[in-house]
């Protein structure tokens, strides 16, 4: 079963099923028996832990395809699997005839059919082969997953839902659903991104179930009762309806469109984020009050990133910088991670990341670790040495190039200028607090550790993952890429600016009085 396009929304639009016919053309695969537990798992990890183990020493050959729901939850299990097939390697050397038992496994068996089953030797038990997979990981390591497993082992793969539809990974006969997933969501009244860990919808269900019958019969273990599958929602929600509309909003415009609030779209957006979008534009004059796209916004509208990387990119001019915005916006662009997070893998590379990271801040670092990794004479190599994704880097290297082009074509550059090196990226940081204004935010006087965005007002704190999450005391004022809420709302990417040049740079948003306390 592969990925089946949500047909009840196109019949609606074109008129109803009165006046569109509807051709159901049924896909084909192997038998597939699904199985649920028989009551609810508290926690998601243990249960997914002692499914994959009691699988393994119980069934038939063939691989395993289990879906969590992101990194951190692979990483996690990935341990704890490691550690068990070390314990199981142990236990077939100094005992090979011991029967294996339920409590060797983890626990409790998690389904019915296998408390009863007949356990083998722990001579009989093959070892297990972990192979995570999820977006963030390097290609050459997610090409992993799609080697032949050696004989004498089991292939678990540890995926999230980039495994759901279009690959198909050879050898997997079990799949084991944790029923949740990760899911960006953009609140339309604040514009803050969530990433929210929710239940998969029924359609992803059934999506990962297929994933066991593509090559022959399969079976699939889901870690939630039955009845929780029928209150799962139909389908996942389309993207349109959970993201920023700035550039959906900004390229009907380009096309012409008068009313984009009147525009039809299949799925409509919610009113408050299409006006929120309108309002951003105007911000950065884009629109003009009657809601017209300006030269400055049909300028814009010429690259394809988001309005604000091609304000930034356009600023960028003024400040004789446009190399190195180029090379910063090619990189948020790109959606990737750069700097390689998993333990495993940090422990793989010769040096640390921490000598291609600048002390001013994200996008500093970002720039660093491409300026060096493209002009390395074997930057794979390089990659590899510093916890580098070099996929993501040649991906950002693609759409600099492309970029790059466009502004010389497009925008009629003559010529791209550089600032001249790390000595001077204090340039770059002028030109990101003038290009990402709407992206400002203030260390608050009394909370330290806290940020309140000058323009929208929300509170954050800087992300773990930035270099200067750790600066004691806190920078003052940061320039930022994304506000996003997991359990907490989070400023990432972001870059240390001097308040003073608030009122110096943007006096029309910023007056002086923001640099009292700076």
């Amino acid at each position: 079963m592969s990925a089946t396009l949500h047909a009840a929304p196109f019949v609606e639009f074109f008129g109803g099923s009165d006046k569109v016919a509807l051709l159901n053309v049924p896909g084909r695969q192997h038998a597939v028996q699904v199985y649920y537990t028989p009551s609810p798992e508290p926690d998601f990890l243990d249960a997914a832990t002692v499914a994959v183990l009691q699988l393994h020493v119980s069934r038939p050959p063939g691989d395993v395809l289990l879906f969590l729901p992101g990194q951190e939850d692979i990483d996690g299990l990935q341990r704890i699997l490691e550690e068990k097939q070390e314990l199981l390697a142990k236990k077939r050397q100094e005992t090979p005839e011991q029967q294996v038992f339920e409590k060797t496994a983890g626990g409790a068996p998690v389904y019915g059919l296998l408390a009863s089953h007949a356990w083998p030797c722990f001579g009989k038990v093959d070892g297990i082969l972990i192979r995570p997979i999820y977006a963030a990981l390097p290609f050459d390591q997610q090409e992993l997953v799609f080697e032949p497993t050696p004989p004498g082992f089991r292939k678990i793969v540890l995926a999230t839902n980039i495994a759901e539809t279009s690959i198909t990974i050879p050898g997997i006969r079990y799949v084991i659903d944790t029923g949740f997933m990760k899911l960006k969501l953009c609140n339309p009244a604040t514009g803050v991104e969530m990433l929210r860990t929710v239940e998969t919808s029924q359609a992803s269900a059934s999506q990962r179930a297929g994933r066991a019958g593509r090559e022959a019969p399969g079976e699939v273990f889901r870690l939630y009762v039955e009845s929780e599958f029928h209150k799962m929602p139909a389908q996942t929600p389309p993207e349109i309806l959970r993201c920023e509309m700035a550039s959906v909003y900004m390229d009907l415009k380009a096309l012409g469109i008068k009313k984009v609030i009147d525009f039809p779209l299949v799925d409509r957006p919610p009113r408050e984020a299409l006006e929120k979008a309108a309002h951003f534009l105007c911000r950065i004059d884009a629109l003009d009050r009657s809601d017209v796209l300006t030269d400055l916004g049909r300028k814009l509208a010429m690259m394809p990133v988001h309005p604000l990387y091609a304000y930034c990119l356009l600023t960028s001019f003024e400040f004789e910088c446009t190399a190195e915005i180029l090379s910063i916006v090619a990189m948020l662009s790109a959606e990737s991670q750069f700097f390689v997070t998993s333990k495993k893998q940090r422990e793989k590379s010769v040096a640390t990341p921490k000598v291609l990271q600048h002390e001013d801040g994200d996008h500093l670092s970002l720039l660093s670790a491409y300026t060096q990794w493209k002009k390395n004479q074997n930057p794979k190599a390089f990659a590899r040495e510093n916890s580098l994704n070099h996929q993501a880097l040649e991906k950002a290297a693609t759409i600099r190039g492309q970029l790059k082009d466009l502004v010389q074509q497009a925008w009629g550059a003559s010529q791209i200028s550089s600032c001249g090196g790390p000595k001077n990226w204090v340039v770059v940081r002028r030109c990101l607090l003038k290009g990402f204004f709407t992206q400002t935010a203030r260390r608050d006087d009394v909370n330290q550790n806290s940020y309140q965005t000058l323009l929208s007002r929300q509170v954050a704190k800087l992300h773990p993952s930035s270099v200067l999450h750790r600066r004691q005391p806190p920078p003052a004022c940061v320039v930022y890429s994304e506000l996003v809420t997991t359990t907490k709302s989070y400023l990432r990417v972001v870059t240390e600016v001097d308040p003073a040049w608030l009122p110096e740079l943007c006096p029309q948003f910023f007056g002086a009085a923001l640099t009292a306390s700076g």
